[in-house]
Parts: C-alpha cells; sequence; structure tokens
C-alpha cells in the first residue's frame, strides 16, 4: 500500500495557490464542472510532484546546487501521465528526474494507474458481495 503523504497546511496551500496562478483569465468560460474538475487536478497534481522533487533536491528549479550541498540528482522534462480517478482520467504532466536512484515519489509509484484507494474500495465492494455492475456504478 502507497505511503500517505504528510503535508503540512502551509505546504498544502503553497501548492494550490501555485495552481490557482496558474490559471489564465477567461479560462473556465463554457467549461463544464467536469472540466474544470479535471484541469484543477491536472495542475494539484503537477504542482505537487514538482514540490516533491524540489524539497528532495534541496533547491528549485534553475537553482544550482550551494556550497556543500550534496548532488542529489537533476530534473530532466516532463512525461505525460494517465491516472484513472473517480471523476475520469486525469492525464497531467509529471516531472521526471535523472541520476537520482534514491527517490521515490509518494505521490506516483512506477506503474501506477490508479490511486490505491480507488483499488481498496474496489476490493471492499467484492469482499461484500456487491455485483460487478454494481461497482461499475459504483464507480
Amino acid at each position: 500500500m502507497a505511503k500517505k503523504l504528510k503535508l503540512t497546511d502551509n505546504q498544502e496551500q503553497a501548492i494550490v495557490a501555485t495552481a490557482l496562478e496558474a490559471i489564465p483569465e477567461g479560462a473556465f468560460k463554457g467549461m463544464s464542472v467536469m472540466g474544470v474538475l479535471n484541469w484543477g487536478s491536472h495542475e494539484l497534481l503537477k504542482q505537487a510532484v514538482i514540490e516533491e522533487i524540489n524539497e528532495y533536491l534541496g533547491r528549485k528549479r534553475y537553482e544550482h546546487l550551494k556550497a556543500g550541498q550534496e548532488f542529489k540528482g537533476e530534473r530532466n522534462g516532463f512525461r505525460k501521465t494517465t491516472y484513472d480517478t473517480p471523476i475520469g482520467q486525469v492525464i497531467y504532466d509529471r516531472q521526471r528526474l535523472a541520476n537520482a536512484p534514491d527517490f521515490k515519489s509518494n505521490l506516483h509509484a512506477p506503474y501506477m494507474r490508479r490511486p490505491q484507494e480507488f483499488a481498496d474500495a474496489v476490493a471492499e465492494m467484492y469482499v461484500e458481495g456487491v455485483s460487478t455492475r454494481r461497482v461499475k456504478r459504483a464507480l
């Protein structure tokens, strides 16, 4: 089971504020509620992964290593990543790292397609005897 990411209130607020700054003026005009949720989840996931990498590396994007700071890896672009969620598929840009064998993301495990909570809910419904048709409808 994936380990829950523990963020302080300030860290959560910083991630949300960064995502909100990225909203272009009039971006939501004519957009459905599901479109807004999909866009928001895309931006929040992207920013959360970037913040996680910033914390691991000990520096932000375009910052150099400080004197005496250990080299832990380097950023290596972005990769489109698909994530199945209860609100539908979310496709987001996941920051990549190179030369960082010790880095383990708490938000995105390798080859992960859906959150662990999603799989746990399906397993629980199966154990409770819910039919497969009802599981599909519930999800």
